[in-house]
């Protein structure tokens, strides 16, 4: 119960400042309690009819768990870049750098448990060009330990545009039942104008099926 108190002196702090977030609606049930954690806010604003990410963070974003509360409306094409950069900011070498024991979670609402849950996503890293997106690849088959399946959100023929998840699950679970080849990954693609809404909810259900998901995600632009 700390931990949810915790959290509702933030919302009210934030709404004081004038600015709220409104996190993503899911209904899968994740992570519940985590102690020693600081809060990463990311805000919807709109300034020249562009929507933009306004980043706020407590001073203390080091060797803590690090709970990211992400306004739901915002496109991933905002969004990632700020995780990146955050992410990348952690890895530098410092007299602060972050323990190896210390995990990053996305903060939603989960209305199964009527409650805020965290769906973790230490290990999760973004790839933003076609190059690096094929090296990841080439690297994994060159492996020979997991086959991916490579999902395209949202133009890949597997998923039908505007079809919901459950569609999403059953074209999945068809395939590696009928695939000889084990060990089989889903490497997710985005989309980067995909509502974040839309990526938490995808990423928590296919955990919740069961699926193994690569770290490495592409983040792309039809343009």
């Amino acid at each position: 119960m700390k931990y949810f108190k915790i959290f509702f002196i933030l919302i009210l702090v934030a709404s004081c400042n004038k600015k709220n977030v409104q996190l993503p609606i899911i209904g899968e049930k994740g992570i519940t309690n985590v102690h020693n954690n600081s809060s990463v806010w990311m805000f919807f604003n709109v300034i020249n009819n562009d929507t933009v990410a306004v980043l706020n963070k407590n001073n203390k974003i080091t060797n803590t768990h690090l709970i990211f509360n992400i306004d739901k409306r915002l496109p991933l094409r905002v969004v990632v870049p700020k995780l990146h950069e955050i992410q990348e900011n952690l890895k530098k070498d410092s007299p602060h750098k972050s323990s190896e024991t210390m995990h990053n979670y996305f903060n939603y609402a989960d209305t199964l448990s009527n409650t805020f849950a965290l769906f973790d996503f230490t290990n999760t890293f973004y790839l933003f060009t076609k190059e690096e997106f094929e090296n990841t690849i080439l690297n994994i088959h060159k492996e020979k330990i997991r086959n991916p399946i490579i999902i395209n959100f949202k133009k890949e023929s597997i998923i039908i545009e505007n079809k919901k998840t459950n569609d999403l699950i059953n074209k999945i679970n068809f395939i590696i039942s009928n695939d000889s080849i084990k060990n089989r990954t889903l490497f997710l693609t985005f989309d980067k104008y995909i509502p974040y809404q839309k990526y938490l909810k995808i990423k928590t259900k296919l955990l919740d099926k069961g699926f193994k998901i690569e770290n490495a995600e592409y983040i792309y632009s039809e343009e």
